[in-house]
């Protein structure tokens, strides 16, 4: 059984080689098309070309061998990081500043409830089983999951303004 980890921010980015000051977003999830990876990597490769302190980690089985020639014809390995299937999930996600899941469709966001369980600030779809899932006072910072504008734009903004997703997740999500 998985628990929520014991682990640090700063023992999770030195166990992955990402840099302790830079703006860690992840995701879990294997390769399927209601997990929206395409939207996630065209938003990641446009986030991560402008700002070079943005880090993507993307867990999941089969999303390193369908997308690594991609990021490596972009240049970005070295800022989106395509895990694979991952066991640890649970200490990784304590290496994150946000969760970005964009599906399409999901039976049971488990990994977005991890995620939640885990006190990490998300962005996620306005699709009916995540409105379920997502206590009603955040409800309305779910996101189109096929407006890739509105995606960058919630996480660029979330980036841009991290000291105040701090103070809200001190009120917010420790209750």
């Amino acid at each position: 059984k998985e628990d929520i980890s014991t682990k640090n921010k700063q023992e999770i980015r030195a166990y992955l080689g990402i840099p302790e000051n830079c703006f860690v977003i992840g995701h879990s999830g294997r390769l399927d098309f209601s997990k929206n990876h395409d939207m996630i990597i065209n938003v990641a490769i446009k986030l991560c070309k402008k700002y070079n302190d943005i880090h993507f980690i993307l867990m999941g089985l089969n999303v390193d061998n369908k997308y690594s020639p991609l990021i490596n014809t972009h240049n970005l390995s070295h800022q989106i990081h395509l895990m694979g299937y991952r066991t640890d999930v649970m200490d990784i996600l304590k290496g994150l500043d946000l969760f970005y899941f964009p599906s399409i469709t999901d039976g049971n966001p488990n990994a977005l409830l991890e995620a939640m369980v885990s006190n990490i600030p998300f962005v996620a779809s306005d699709i009916p089983p995540i409105r379920e899932s997502v206590p009603d006072y955040l409800q309305c910072t779910l996101i189109n999951p096929y407006n890739e504008e509105e995606n960058y734009s919630a996480i660029e903004d979330m980036y841009l303004h991290r000291e105040k997703e701090i103070e809200r997740k001190e009120i917010v999500y420790i209750k």
